[in-house]
């Protein structure tokens, strides 16, 4: 029950967030992160690099798609990273991830790679626990 409301509070604040309506069929993806980070960097360094680098590279490759990035205040994932991306469909997610989990090191655009080598400065590894949401 108390996932439940989690992912519906999540769900609410993404739809609010974006400046758009939920539509059916439009797909919000919820990824909660443990990362493992280089030990002279701090988790605001990491966030604010993801926020202001990674993601607006990844939106220049693929447009239409909108993240927003959180970082842990309370509760279990306190000093956690987490991420909602709301796609307007299940084909425009699949797009970007034609399987589940990450894309395949095949599939990332070149353009991708040196922000991605950038990120090993950041971080030493991470795990993505994520579920995508369909809206109904």
């Amino acid at each position: 029950m108390r996932k439940l409301l989690i992912v519906s509070a999540l769900v609410l604040f993404a739809g609010v967030a974006f400046g758009q309506t939920l539509t059916k069929g439009s797909v919000i993806g919820v990824h909660n992160y443990t990362i493992t980070l280089q030990p002279d960097v701090t988790m605001n360094q990491f966030v604010e690099f993801w926020k202001n680098n990674v993601i607006p590279e990844f939106e220049k490759v693929w447009p239409g798609p909108k993240t927003i990035v959180m970082k842990g205040d309370r509760g279990e994932h306190k000093y956690g990273f987490a991420t909602i991306s709301y796609f307007e469909s299940i084909e425009q997610r699949d797009k970007i991830y034609p399987t589940e989990g990450d894309p395949d090191d095949a599939a990332i655009p070149e353009s991708l790679i040196p922000i991605m080598e950038e990120l090993g400065k950041y971080i030493i590894s991470y795990e993505d626990d994520y579920t995508d949401y369909v809206i109904l």
